[in-house]
């Protein structure tokens, strides 16, 4: 079937688990599907219709301008200033020519600043788009394959799996970073940064509710109250620890992904 470029979260819930990790929700408080260069229906259509007026406007002024040779029209200016200039210094007015100077040369050199300061600016805010877009979708695609690769979520979760795994990593130098306020979060070995899989595992343990329940490991059938992770590594301890503690109990007893 052809997919919406945006649902609502009832056409989302409709979905099946499949096709909703395509998906992520937006502020605006719909799913958009993680497409490079695709536009909304309703943007491309205002478009059309701006570029309909644009051109009406560009064939006018063509049609009024089409006897108009530009360099002529520019030599023609240049030689009324001459002339002007040229009667200002007959009549003396040297001082008064030279501050009309001054001020058509600082005129165009503002208005060459200001035309380069825009083309900067908008060069800068292209850049930052699509430094945001490419983090999105590296960033999801890499939380999606890390949480198939160390458990199953629970179905409609994984939305909420990536909003919070958007909270940890950031695109720095174009490669996700995982991030705690203006610190890298290390991982096991305490010396590389934290892996999506070594991410993923923590959660697992951090909020159980978001994943289906582990067939191993002592979490079926173990006659345990609480969530069993690896040997003397249990559910309730876990959330009382902080997370870099959290990580070493998970590593050094084997937790399930690892």
């Amino acid at each position: 079937m052809a997919l919406k470029l945006i649902i609502k979260k009832e056409e989302f819930d409709a979905l099946e688990e499949g096709i909703q990790v395509l998906y992520s929700e937006k502020t605006d408080g719909n799913f958009h599907l993680a497409v490079e260069g695709a536009v909304d229906k309703g943007k491309l259509d205002e478009f059309r219709v701006n570029n309909v007026k644009l051109a009406k406007e560009l064939a006018d002024i063509q049609k009024k301008f089409k006897d108009i040779d530009p360099e002529k029209h520019a030599e023609l200016q240049a030689r009324i200033q001459e002339i002007e200039d040229s009667k200002m210094i007959d009549a003396g007015k040297i001082d008064e020519l030279v501050a009309q100077k001054v001020d058509r040369m600082k005129a165009d050199f503002e208005g060459q600043t200001t035309a380069l300061k825009t083309a900067v600016e908008t060069h800068e805010q292209r850049a930052t788009l699509a430094e945001t877009r490419l983090a999105e979708v590296l960033i999801d695609s890499e939380i999606t394959k890390a949480i198939n690769a160390t458990g199953k979520a629970k179905p409609g979760a994984i939305s909420d799996i990536i909003v919070r795994g958007k909270g940890v990593w950031k695109l720095i130098d174009g490669k996700p970073t995982p991030m705690e306020g203006e610190h890298v979060l290390y991982g096991k070995d305490g010396k590389s940064s934290l892996t999506f899989e070594e991410w993923a595992t923590g959660l697992q343990a951090e909020a159980p509710h978001l994943f289906e329940e582990s067939e191993g490991g002592g979490s079926k059938g173990s006659g345990n109250k609480e969530r069993s992770f690896g040997p003397g590594v249990a559910l309730e301890r876990l959330k009382k620890l902080p997370a870099s503690e959290r990580l070493k109990e998970l590593h050094k007893a084997g937790a399930p992904g690892k």
